[in-house]
């Protein structure tokens, strides 16, 4: 009813919808541990807009190489930005847990203006590829999309991407009961 908060599932977790900020935040710690299990030489992530996931990343695993393809000049520019913060004070800091230590891996991410249709990789150079609801944003291209990741991905590839019949508002709310 009328202002019950709307409350969505990940995995076993209920989380509190009205703040979305909370659901990113769980959603990129999964995915951390993900990665963590697959203990990848290096990790790329396509579509990485202004870095956040890079950011906690590369500062959980300090000796991960990352690298992150975004298509907006304005995308590049702001992770860029935020690299030469002092996270671990800052409000996503504190909110990601981000330690000191880890900040000289934050600071080694390339950050890169590149189209998810023809990433600037060698074939199979890249470890482990993650997007994050990045491919939703790609109808028109997204075989190209999903080529060009195929293609520059050594061993695996990592999507968090909402399926497109629930990417609306009927469905969103279905998923939020």
């Amino acid at each position: 009813g009328a202002g019950r908060p709307k409350l969505v599932r990940l995995g076993r977790d209920r989380i509190d919808k009205v703040r979305g900020f909370h659901v990113s935040r769980l959603a990129t710690r999964r995915m951390g541990e993900l990665i963590a299990a697959l203990e990848p030489r290096d990790l790329t992530e396509v579509g990485c807009g202004h870095g956040r996931n890079l950011l906690y990343f590369a500062n959980r695993f300090p000796g991960l190489p990352c690298t992150g393809f975004e298509l907006s000049a304005s995308g590049v520019e702001m992770a860029q930005a935020l690299q030469r913060l002092d996270l671990p004070n800052t409000a996503y800091g504190r909110t990601y847990g981000l330690a000191a230590p880890g900040m000289e891996n934050v600071r080694r991410i390339a950050f890169r203006q590149a189209s998810a249709f023809d990433l600037p990789a060698a074939s199979g150079s890249a470890d482990v590829v993650v997007t994050y609801q990045a491919l939703e944003q790609m109808h028109d291209g997204l075989d190209t999309a999903l080529a060009e990741i195929r293609r520059i991905t050594g061993r695996d590839a990592l999507f968090y991407e909402p399926f497109p019949d629930f990417n609306d508002a009927p469905g969103l709310e279905y998923l939020s009961s």
